[in-house]
Order: C-alpha cells, then sequence, then structure tokens
C-alpha cells in the first residue's frame, strides 16, 4: 500500500512540477498589457513596401484562427522619416500594390524576430501607388507620420464564419522605394495571462500534495506492517520430577 501511495505520489509530483513550470513560463512570456511581443528588428527593403500576412502570426497562436486574437505592429524608420503601418483585408491591400514591386516576408519568428523574404517583382517607382493614407477604404486600422508608429486589430471571422485574410503593409507614407525600418509585431491572447497563473496554482498544489505522499508513504515504512515478526518463544521444557 505504502509503495502505491509512493509512487502516485511521485506521478503527482512530476506532474504538478511540469504544470507550474508551463505556467510561469507562459506568464512570463506575457506583457503587463497581455502581448506576447517579438523582439524589434531592423527591416530593410529596397522596394515600396513591406507586407506580411496576419496568418504569418497566427502560427504565435492558434487562438488567431478562432477570430479572437489582437495583432499590433509597431514601426519606425531609422532616418525618423513618415512611415505608414496599415492593417487591410489581404484582397484590397493586393489590389492597392498591383504593379508594384514590394517585399512580402514569410516564416515569421517572435524571438528571435526572423523572416524570409520574397519579392514580388513589379515597379519600383510611385507613379501608380497613391498615397496609403489617401486611400482609407483598404484599411481596416492604420498609422502614419513621423517617430514611433503603432497599429492594432482584432482579427475577426467572416459571414461563412471564417477568419478574413488580412495583410500587415509598412511603407513610406509617401510612397517611395527603399524603407528602412525598426519593426516589432505582438499577438495578444484571450485570457493567456490568467492561464498561466491558473496553471502555477494547480502545479504547485500537485507538487505540495505529490511531495506529501511520497514523505508520508516513505516515512510510514517503519511502521508496524514491516516489522519482523517476533521470534517464537522456546518451549519449556516439563521437569522430571513431580
Amino acid at each position: 500500500m505504502r509503495a502505491l501511495i509512493v509512487i502516485f505520489g511521485a506521478i503527482a509530483g512530476l506532474a504538478g512540477l511540469y504544470c507550474a513550470g508551463s505556467g510561469f513560463v507562459t506568464y512570463r512570456a506575457v506583457d503587463s498589457e497581455g502581448f506576447i511581443t517579438s523582439d524589434t528588428a531592423t527591416v530593410v527593403s529596397s522596394t515600396l513596401a513591406i507586407t506580411a500576412a496576419a496568418a504569418e502570426i497566427e502560427t504565435q497562436s492558434e487562438n488567431l484562427s478562432s477570430g479572437t486574437a489582437l495583432i499590433r505592429v509597431r514601426a519606425e524608420r531609422e532616418d525618423g522619416g513618415a512611415v505608414f503601418v496599415g492593417i487591410g483585408r489581404a484582397d484590397l491591400v493586393q489590389a492597392y500594390l498591383l504593379g508594384s514591386r514590394y517585399e512580402a516576408l514569410t516564416d515569421l519568428q517572435f524571438n528571435p524576430f526572423e523572416y524570409n523574404a520574397r519579392t514580388v517583382p513589379g515597379r519600383s517607382t510611385d507613379e501608380l501607388l497613391a498615397p496609403p493614407e489617401s486611400r482609407g477604404d483598404v484599411w481596416v486600422a492604420s498609422s502614419a507620420g513621423n517617430g514611433l508608429q503603432e497599429t492594432s486589430y482584432s482579427v475577426v471571422k467572416g459571414e461563412d464564419g471564417e477568419v478574413v485574410p488580412h495583410t500587415v503593409v509598412i511603407m513610406n507614407a509617401e510612397p517611395a522605394a527603399g524603407i528602412a525600418v525598426e519593426a516589432e509585431l505582438a499577438v495578444k491572447y484571450p485570457r493567456l495571462r490568467g492561464t498561466g497563473i491558473a496553471f502555477m496554482i494547480i502545479g504547485t498544489v500537485l507538487l505540495v500534495v505529490g511531495s506529501l505522499m511520497v514523505y508520508l508513504g516513505v516515512r510510514g515504512g517503519g511502521g508496524d506492517e514491516d516489522e519482523a515478526p517476533p521470534e517464537p518463544r522456546p518451549e519449556e521444557e516439563p521437569p522430571l520430577f513431580g
């Protein structure tokens, strides 16, 4: 019986340690605003714009596929000039950039901030590209100006129940080839911070209970059950006389 208590206690303790550790890692990954944030990286392109599919950020959270995650994009031009950051429906963004040469980022990773870049061929001049701010019909969220610019958008489902594809665009506020920015991506998971705390609490309880079970099981090893039976007393011989 004590052996089973020790075994189950060890299993509970290991499960608690794993649960608490996972919760701690999750809690530490989320900032005070509830975002998991990428490293800040320098992104340079000789084209007119830099794009990334919102689905690329989805790889950081399965929640985005259910239309519940909030994505955030920050960018600042290295030379301090005016930069535009926008998020728009993928088909509208594609139509806006049609015929223009731009850089599409794929395989995004947050920490460290890494990606693969694919150049979409087209013109490198701004002749056919209107200033992005003038095309309010394209963007669901945008920001433009000097210094650090930030925009965010909660991806939602369409009428068919599927997540509507969106594209992130970073470019010069006045369209021109050649852009170098310090960029940062972030995604906010619903209730993730609270989930991390809950896992830490549950894991700690399991760890304490498991440790207590092991302690009691081992300590009980000195009980009556394991004591050797007393040796039988030798029978006394009957007296020879009387």
